[in-house]
């Protein structure tokens, strides 16, 4: 991370981000969940490595890159957009002990990825429209993440009594 900006109004945070994944990551503050808006998207053709934003009044975020001589901006409609991908997936119960219902409200097949709080891919889940139930029951009490790099990661809590 080289950059970081939040939008109050909004309640989101954008994270410049370099290395193997370099991009703007978008934090939805409301909801912890979270999605990468990858360079080659912001600077087509380029070889950019995002080190600078800046979010304006009315909500679109400029962004500046190593290596480029552009700056780009995200309007909030795009913002905006993205924050509906966020949304695309509702996890209930949580806490739970021994089961989870994952709610598609996209339409299309979604994959994803279910890890340990420590970062361990636990398993892989295809859901459909509509609630898929998930039996955790052999998980261990703690904290996990499930979602994937398109929509965003959500916390789930397994507590076993």
């Amino acid at each position: 991370m080289l950059s970081l900006d939040i939008d109050r109004k909004n309640d989101l945070l954008y994270i410049g981000q370099q290395g193997t994944d370099p991009g703007l990551k978008i934090v939805d503050l409301k909801t912890e969940s979270n999605i990468l808006v990858v360079s080659d998207l912001l600077f087509p053709d380029e070889i950019a490595l995002v080190n600078s934003l800046f979010v304006a009044r009315n909500g679109s975020v400029w962004v500046g890159a190593r290596f480029s001589e552009n700056i780009v901006e995200v309007q909030p409609d795009i913002m905006s957009s993205i924050n509906s991908e966020l949304t695309k997936v509702s996890v209930y119960p949580n806490p739970t002990s021994k089961y989870i219902s994952v709610e598609n409200l996209g339409g299309t097949d979604i994959s994803l990825d279910i890890y340990s709080v420590t970062g361990v891919k636990i398993d892989k889940v295809i859901t459909s429209s509509g609630v898929t139930n998930i039996d955790i029951s052999e998980y261990k009490s703690g904290l996990y993440l499930i979602g994937n790099n398109e929509i965003g990661f959500e916390k789930i809590e397994v507590l076993k009594y």
